[in-house]
């Protein structure tokens, strides 16, 4: 790998290995960033689809609310665990 024989030089720091070390994999990364940036961008011009304003939902209507069931109470109120559902 030509970044381990880069670092291999002897006389250097250990300092000065992890910058460059460190500067490589950045440059590796925002590489590989921008591919999948591009790539992205690519595939969403082509999927792009015109949204139906008809099929989309108005929002929400009073029958998208439904009333939570009933929680059972213990018959000893000192029964916490019970209560919490533990």
């Amino acid at each position: 790998d030509a970044r381990v024989e880069g670092l291999s030089q002897t006389g250097t720091s250990s300092s000065t290995k992890a910058r460059a070390a460190t500067k490589t994999l950045i440059a590796e990364a925002q590489s590989f960033a921008r591919d999948v940036t591009d790539i992205a961008a690519n595939s969403m011009d082509d999927t792009r689809s015109v949204v139906d304003a008809a099929a989309a939902p108005a929002g929400l209507m009073p029958e998208d609310f439904k009333q939570p069931k009933a929680m059972d109470r213990p018959a000893n109120p000192a029964d916490l665990k019970a209560i919490s559902g533990i």
